[in-house]
């Protein structure tokens, strides 16, 4: 399997009121053998980068209700995510701001 030493996470703030928060990884071509299991791999990784980045960042809310009558907690999560769609005109607007 590969090593995923050269991964990036990178926040930038959107004036719409959200955050686009992208990763990226480099991966060695010939690392790159079975490209399945691969995929698989370097998504969870991406991911596993991106969700330490949401918590520490604080990109996520945390709430906890306590239900008396069942005895227990209810913890949720949130936060804003934008369908492929949307994030691809973030990255659009991120393109043409750099010009």
């Amino acid at each position: 399997m590969p090593v995923f030493d050269d991964m990036k996470i990178e926040c930038q703030d959107f004036a719409i009121g959200g955050k686009l928060v992208t990763g990226s990884i480099i991966v060695k071509e010939y690392e790159y053998r079975d490209p399945i299991a691969v995929q698989k791999v370097i998504k969870e990784k991406l991911l596993e980068r991106l969700i330490d980045h949401i918590l520490e960042n604080k990109l996520a809310e945390f709430t906890m209700v306590k239900h008396p009558i069942e005895d227990s907690r209810i913890y949720r999560v949130r936060c804003y995510l934008a369908p492929d769609h949307t994030v691809k005109i973030l990255r659009t607007l991120k393109q043409n701001l750099q010009l």
